[in-house]
């Protein structure tokens, strides 16, 4: 088997000796279209496909997104407040936003949800963990919850894990300082 498959290897790789039956081949002329007949073709090549994007965008106007729409597409995103800042000021010099978007709403997001935490000494916990699922928009069910307690010399923090991967965890106290239980 090795020996056959030498054997076609080398017939593959020989030189072709040419003859007057068997002349050296040449390139066909081919004549370089002008400038309108490519624009043409191309054209045509385009429009022989299932969809053609200039005519899709007749008629419809862009849709500029508005602060709570870039608020929500943050947030899927899980851009940093400096990320975020960064997205909009962008948006807003390319002119792809709503004027009325503000570039650093973004530094006040945490505002909303600072009422339900309390400081207190060194440690800074959730006051009404029933409101704060409330104002998230997540039932509050203490069967799907476990109640997850980390603690060395130095802080301690207390995080609401759920059952499942379908919500995050939520932090519900730590400490500011050093902290002894």
């Amino acid at each position: 088997m090795m020996q056959f498959l030498w054997e076609l290897q080398e017939r593959s790789c020989k030189a072709v000796p040419h003859s007057a039956d068997l002349p050296v081949p040449t390139p066909s002329e081919r004549s370089q279209p002008s400038e309108e007949e490519s624009s043409n073709s191309e054209n045509k090549d385009h429009s022989e496909q299932d969809y053609d994007l200039t005519h899709a965008a007749v008629g419809k106007n862009p849709y500029y997104p508005n602060q709570t729409d870039l608020n929500d597409l943050i947030r899927d995103f899980g851009l940093t407040k400096s990320n975020a800042e960064l997205l909009i000021s962008r948006l807003k010099e390319w002119d792809l936003v709503v004027e009325s978007v503000q570039v650093t709403s973004q530094r006040k997001r945490h505002k909303h949800f600072s009422s339900f935490f309390t400081n207190e000494d060194k440690l800074r916990y959730c006051n009404d963990v029933s409101y704060l699922f409330d104002s998230i928009g997540i039932v509050c069910n203490p069967d799907e919850c476990a109640l997850f307690i980390d603690s060395s010399s130095r802080s301690v923090k207390a995080v609401l894990l759920r059952n499942g991967n379908k919500y995050p965890s939520l932090s519900l106290a730590h400490s500011t300082g050093s902290f002894e239980l």
